[in-house]
């Protein structure tokens, strides 16, 4: 079940104010020390606040100024209609999708937004190879020999006291790490389905894994989803009969970029619940 946090209703609210314009562009917002009396909460979960805000490039902060709602002009372009996907994929069209929304890389004159990569000057890359380097030395052989196939342990321990945070509660044990996100999605369409099942993703999807469910003999059936809202649940229900398996993506949703509504995320849980053991 989705826990709701107490930034989370706080950080709505401004939003919500900033949507309708009482709070406008350029606006400044009252201070983490004046947000944590208002509401009578911590530093750290007024901190928390913002950041969330800030996440969804609704404030922008200011060195020693504070926080402001954004200027950036997107904010004020409607949103998409909500999809309306064809019923069932054929064979070609992942292919011929990737080679499209890849055709760019390597062009030093394009910001290739569709592979949700940040740019070399936002990330710390200095920080990162001296980390790096450092990790390399601590590795047996530098790194060159093979490890346990569940996974580096002392990353598998980490993942597992991190856990506890979200009620995880897991053992290092428990944890198998992957070369990345797609292979893990593999693993987890092998363990779920075979060849020859129904896939249910949302329209648009993130192209690699219609690339993927069709690599593994998955057909791809593609849900109505509304930018911010994600799948239409009228349209999953209508479609159980030929569903196999669901795979969605309601947080930082690619290429949509947006986060279902928690009581939309409860919804589908407990729906897919019923579903699954009436």
């Amino acid at each position: 079940m989705v826990k709701e946090f107490l930034y989370n209703g706080i950080a709505e609210g401004i939003a919500a104010r900033i949507r309708n314009g009482v709070l406008r562009a350029g606006d400044k917002l009252p201070s983490v020390r004046m947000l944590c009396q208002e509401h009578g909460v911590s530093m750290n979960t007024a901190k928390r606040v913002y950041l969330e805000l800030e996440a969804r490039s609704l404030v922008e902060p200011k060195p020693q100024s504070g926080y402001f709602v954004s200027k950036l002009p997107y904010l004020r372009l409607p949103l998409p209609e909500t999809s309306r996907p064809r019923s069932v994929a054929s064979a070609r069209e992942p292919d011929e999708l990737v080679a499209v929304v890849y055709s760019g890389m390597g062009n030093p004159d394009l910001t290739l937004l569709s592979i949700s990569a940040p740019a070399g000057g936002l990330l710390p890359l200095a920080k990162l190879k001296k980390e790096i380097v450092q990790a390399t030395r601590q590795l047996k052989d530098a790194g060159t020999e093979y490890e346990s196939l569940l996974g580096n342990n002392k990353l598998r321990r980490a993942v597992a006291i991190r856990s506890s945070g979200w009620g995880g509660n897991l053992r290092d044990d428990d944890i198998v790490t992957t070369s990345g996100g797609m292979n893990a999605l593999s693993f987890c369409l092998m363990a779920l389905g075979s060849p020859g099942d129904t896939v249910a993703v949302e329209s648009p999807c993130y192209p690699g894994i219609y690339q993927l469910a069709i690599s593994l003999g998955f057909k791809v059936l593609e849900l109505p989803t509304h930018p911010t809202l994600g799948i239409e649940l009228d349209a999953l229900r209508k479609s159980i009969p030929k569903i196999d398996v669901c795979l969605l993506v309601p947080n930082f949703n690619t290429p949509l970029g947006s986060c279902m509504p928690d009581d939309h995320k409860k919804e589908w849980y407990l729906f897919c619940l019923s579903t699954a053991f009436p």
